[in-house]
């Protein structure tokens, strides 16, 4: 009886030891079937249309049109329309340039005739344009970016989560095994009571048999349990399981990582410090470019431009012209003038609007900028405080798991010597079989905590790497 215990318990374990699946084989199937990835996976394309379309329409612009095309049908048909041709550079002072003309098209006649043909153009004396054509490039660099960043951690996420999924496997192993362990003990105590002589009836017998049957019964609640796990855990890495012995389904290895070292990492580049100094940069470019004053000028040349509102009086002028803001619409002026190019008297143009509101507005939104300037500059000191909290805390965690594998590595080594002595004792006789088994029993546990720690340090090494941006690895897209 005690010979087949002992060699249940030896199955138990060599099934631990004889793990046959690939690590990098599940992670690899893991991180494909995530859905999470193939989201921020269009994400990252999404954000590189947009900076296209940015791009695009912060660029050279040529618009043509025809404008409104009237076409008079009868003995005296005529077609008239408008078109119009404009070309914007904002790279220039949002430079603009148009050419505008009405044509007229007569059947009877069959002659065209062009009227009010211009050539012009306009562009910003002093203006925030620029400034926000430079914040709209940038703030689409930084979507893409972020998208990216959001990429590059997703897999680390992932991959952290698959670890720690493997983890609780190999803790229920772990419990299989003390299980089995604390099952076999109270059985050999179970059997020298029987030797003993106690009747099935006494308290001595049913307290013995109690242990045992609870053991048996924590034993097949853990096998259950590592069985469903392994189930759901293979179909999450799209691997085939067969219902042999969800122990067998268990890596055997798993690769030793170097630690990494908190402290490599810049600080500017801990990801809330960076994110709070970026939405600073911002933001101080977006109040740079909100101009109090706005002064914009435009230039060009008119073919037969109507220079009286009393008579049809046409003439070629040269055209020009100021328009002013003074916070948005609070005060705008503007002033223009038509010089007919042969003779004739100038023809000007003016125009004013007040609103003393706007005024009030401008002036609480200049307060309000104010105070989100000091939020802003308040985050990056929150930033750099969680920074300190951040390094403490790793440098302490990478500190206690190394010191725990060196416990674990001197342990394990312990007992693999002290199991090979064991076994050499045992075949002499000269130890019971369940000083044996218990050395054997050790050793594997510590085998699993080995495997448990070395998984540890994968995630500890992931979740710092997710703690700053590193832009460098990111490639070309």
């Amino acid at each position: 009886m005690k010979k087949r215990i002992y060699l249940c318990l030896l199955l138990c374990i060599s099934q631990f030891a004889s793990a046959h699946q690939n690590v990098n084989d599940l992670l690899e199937g893991y991180l494909k079937n995530d859905l999470d990835l193939q989201k921020l996976t269009s994400q990252v394309k999404q954000e590189l249309l947009s900076k296209k379309s940015v791009n695009v329409s912060k660029g050279i612009s040529l618009s043509l049109s025809t404008g409104t095309v009237t076409i008079s049908s009868g003995d005296d048909s005529e077609i008239e329309f408008s078109p119009e041709l404009e070309v914007s550079i904002p790279q220039v002072d949002n430079l603009t340039l148009s050419a505008s003309t009405n044509v007229s098209i007569s059947s009877d006649e069959d002659n065209k005739t062009f009227s009010s043909t211009s050539l012009s153009f306009t562009a910003d004396i002093y203006s925030g344009a620029g400034e926000e054509r430079k914040i709209s490039l940038l703030e689409a660099d930084r979507d893409l970016l972020e998208a990216r960043r959001s990429l590059q951690n997703g897999y680390l996420d992932a991959e952290t989560e698959f670890y720690e999924e493997l983890k609780d496997l190999y803790e229920i192993a772990a419990d299989i095994v003390s299980a089995e362990k604390s099952l076999y003990e109270d059985k050999l105590d179970f059997e020298k009571v029987k030797a003993q002589g106690y009747s099935t009836g006494s308290t001595t017998y049913r307290l013995a048999q109690s242990e045992v049957k609870t053991d048996e019964h924590n034993v097949e609640v853990y096998r259950h349990k590592l069985e469903r796990q392994v189930k759901i855990f293979a179909s999450k890495c799209g691997a085939s399981y067969e219902e042999v012995n969800a122990a067998d389904f268990l890596p055997a290895e798993i690769l030793a990582v170097e630690v990494i070292d908190v402290d490599s990492f810049a600080r500017e580049n801990y990801s809330a410090i960076e994110s709070a100094v970026w939405t600073k940069y911002i933001n101080d470019l977006k109040r740079k470019a909100d101009k109090s004053h706005t002064l914009k000028g435009s230039a060009g040349y008119t073919f037969d431009n109507k220079v009286s509102s009393s008579e049809d009086k046409y003439a070629d002028t040269v055209d020009a012209s100021l328009s002013y803001t003074w916070d948005d619409t609070a005060l705008t002026a503007s002033a223009g003038v038509s010089l007919p190019v042969d003779s004739g008297d100038p023809v000007y143009k003016l125009g004013l609007s007040f609103n003393p509101s706007q005024f009030l507005i401008a002036n609480i939104q200049r307060l309000s900028d104010e105070e989100e300037a000091k939020i802003e500059e308040l985050a990056i000191k929150s930033a750099g405080n969680a920074y300190d909290t951040a390094v403490i805390s790793q440098r302490t965690s990478a500190a206690d798991l190394l010191w725990d594998k060196g416990v674990l590595e001197e342990n394990y080594d312990m007992y693999s010597t002290l199991e090979k002595d064991m076994a050499s004792y045992f075949k002499k006789g000269i130890i019971t079989e369940s000083e044996y088994k218990s050395a054997q029993v050790n050793k594997e546990n510590y085998r699993i905590k080995l495997l448990i720690n070395a998984l540890e340090l994968i995630i500890y090494n992931n979740e710092t790497r997710t703690m700053f941006v590193r832009d460098d690895e990111l490639g070309e897209l």
